[in-house]
C-alpha cells in the first residue's frame, strides 16, 4: 500500500513526481509502498510521529483497489508487519495514530498494547 502525499505548492509536486524522495531542511516525505519504504529507508527510533491511515478491508473500490481481503485474518496478517515497523521507527517519546475499521480495531488494538508493553501482562 503506497502513501499517498498531497503538498500546497506545484514545485514541490514537480519535485515529488520525478522522484519518490522530497526532502526539504529537516522533513523528508518518500512516496511508496509503506513497508518497503519502512524497512529499507527509516531507521529504528527516528520518527516522532506515525500517522497510519491502511486500508479497512471493508470493501470500497479505490481506482484498481479493491478494499478487501478475504478474511479477517489475511488482512491482520497483512497489517501487522507494517504496524511492527511503525513501533520500530517510533522514538520512545514518540506518537503513533492509527486509523482503522471498527471491526479491525480490537485486534489492531490488543497487537499494539502487546507490542508497546502495555497491556501489563509480564
Amino acid at each position: 500500500m503506497a502513501f499517498r502525499s498531497f503538498f500546497a505548492s506545484e514545485q514541490t509536486r514537480k519535485t515529488m513526481m520525478s522522484s519518490n524522495y522530497y526532502q526539504d531542511g529537516e522533513h523528508t516525505i518518500i512516496h511508496g509502498d509503506s513497508l518497503d519504504v519502512l524497512r529499507h529507508h527509516i531507521a529504528d527510533k527516528s520518527v516522532d510521529l506515525v500517522f497510519l491511515d491502511p486500508p479497512y478491508n471493508i470493501g470500497k473500490k479505490f481506482s484498481e483497489f479493491q478494499d478487501k481481503w478475504n478474511s479477517q485474518e489475511q488482512y491482520l496478517n497483512w497489517i501487522y508487519p507494517v504496524i511492527d515497523e511503525c513501533i520500530r521507527v517510533l522514538k520512545p517519546q514518540g506518537t503513533l495514530y492509527l486509523m482503522a475499521s471498527t471491526q479491525a480495531m480490537p485486534y489492531v488494538d490488543i497487537f499494539i498494547r502487546e507490542k508497546m508493553g502495555l497491556l501489563g501482562l509480564g
